[in-house]
This record gives C-alpha cells, structure tokens and sequence, in this order.
C-alpha cells in the first residue's frame, strides 16, 4: 500500500514537500528550490516545449548534485509510464537512496536566499 496524494493545485507547497518522501513535478526554478529546500527525493519532468529548455537546466542541477532524477515528458503515453514507474520503484524501494539524495538538497539548499535578495535589493549603489 502506498500513501500518496495527486493534487492539481495546493497553495501550501512547503508543508506538502515536508511531509513527502518523494515528490513527482516540473523543473521551474522555484519547483527545483524548493524541492532543495524541502530535502526531498525528486523525479524531475522538465516541460519538454519550451523553447529554451530551461526546466531541463534548473532539473539538471539536482541531477548533477545527486538530488533527484529526471524522467522525460515522452509524447509516447506508455514510454512515459514505463520510464516513471522504473524510476519512482526504485525510489519507494531504496530507503537509502533516498536519504542519500535528502543529504544532497540539504548541503545545496540556500535557505537564506530571500534574506541575500533583499540585503542586496537595499543596498546603494555607493555599497555595491
């Protein structure tokens, strides 16, 4: 038995990543952040039709870290299902991967990125 939630919309994105141990999504950049800041196991599907990828880049960087996985938005229904279910399998089965890439978004996760914002945001220009 597997508990799990499938939601098209949920306004309190920090108290759901808390309480996953995994979380299927898109690649924006706030997405990919707060995965990061959630220390949250990720498969990662990047919008496949922008035209400048850039979910792929964001998606990419959890990757390379050992953060998450990216599966591809395949056209090909049964591809698709096919290339998620190997990957969230191994997941639910691998406690230890899991915590492994939860040890990876805590190390790379910048928690303190809006207070940095607004240091800069307030600074003037004598200060930068």
């Amino acid at each position: 038995q597997i508990g799990h939630s499938v939601l098209s919309y949920y306004d309190d994105m920090p108290s759901l990543l808390a309480a996953s141990d995994i979380v299927i999504g898109r690649s924006g950049a706030v997405s990919v952040a707060e995965y990061a800041a959630a220390s949250v196991s990720s498969i990662c599907m990047p919008y496949p039709y922008h035209k400048d990828r850039h979910q792929y880049l964001n998606a990419g960087k959890l990757v390379e870290a050992g953060a998450a996985v990216i599966v591809d938005d395949l056209p090909n229904e049964k591809e698709r299902q096919g290339w998620l279910w190997e990957e969230l399998e191994e997941l639910m089965k691998n406690e230890k991967k899991r915590e492994e890439m939860r040890q990876v978004c805590k190390s790379i996760a910048r928690l303190d990125a809006s207070t940095k914002i607004a240091e800069k945001l307030v600074k003037t220009p004598e200060e930068v």
